[in-house]
């Protein structure tokens, strides 16, 4: 059973607006676009504004520039800082519980992400080429085969 649209009879550029910001996560500077109310849906890729505010009719849309996970760079130890940045930028956020929509390259930080931050990330919707990845008890894992699964998975 997936969510209902706040206004199914609204078009998407009648029901929310987006807003465009920047937030310091440590020292990295990220903008983000944001979009719609209701429980919070991460998109970690590109997105243009149509299909935003189209997911924005069932979720609060957060979608960070994704040069910024680009541009993170390992540490001397090689590890990525990616958990400890998408952590810092739910909190800096406010967002207590979200969900996340990636592609599965990104599936072992996510799992690292959960773990680290038990009952923050309810569900994963991942999309593209499956990997063995485990996440923690609790967390709901997707795989998607394409876009149009989205919406039903949102509730």
């Amino acid at each position: 059973m997936g969510a209902e649209p706040v206004n199914p009879d609204a078009k998407p550029s009648e029901r929310v607006e987006i807003v465009r910001a920047t937030i310091m996560v440590g020292e990295v500077e990220t903008q983000y676009r944001r979009a719609g109310a209701g429980p919070s849906l991460l998109v970690l890729r590109a997105l243009a504004d149509t299909p935003l505010l189209e997911l924005a009719a069932y979720a609060r849309v957060i979608v960070p520039d994704t040069t910024t996970i680009a541009a993170l760079t390992p540490d001397l130890a090689g590890r990525h800082p990616f958990v400890q940045w998408i952590a810092g930028f739910l909190e800096g956020l406010g967002v207590t519980v979200t969900t996340v929509l990636a592609p599965a390259s990104l599936a072992p930080e996510l799992s690292e992400l959960a773990k680290a931050q038990p009952g923050v990330v309810r569900r994963v919707l991942l999309y593209g080429a499956r990997r063995e990845v485990s996440f923690p008890v609790g967390v709901d894992v997707c795989w998607m085969v394409d876009d149009a699964d989205i919406r039903a998975l949102l509730g």
